[in-house]
């Protein structure tokens, strides 16, 4: 097989259930804490707005594949911790 320089096939991805719950806790999380944030003074709508759009430049980079295995592995070390 050729190099087709789309890694994503090459990369294990967790069960789609999982996957799906971990982006949807993370966007909350997130989305929560920009609120707490932005209530408090600490993060001014400019601000938010520069986030939002590094996200979505980072997403359509080469960054994008280290950045999601980094969030899975520390879901996993997260997820695999027993009180």
């Amino acid at each position: 097989m050729g190099q087709t320089g789309d890694n994503r096939a090459a990369r294990k991805v967790p069960s789609g259930r999982f996957a799906m719950a971990v982006s949807i806790s993370v966007v909350l999380l997130l989305l929560i804490l920009a609120v707490v944030f932005l209530r408090n003074g600490g993060l001014k709508a400019s601000h938010a707005l520069v986030c939002v759009l590094l996200g979505f430049f980072l997403a359509s980079t080469s960054v994008a594949p280290t950045i999601y295995d980094g969030i899975n592995a520390t879901t996993r070390i997260v997820g695999g911790v027993k009180p």
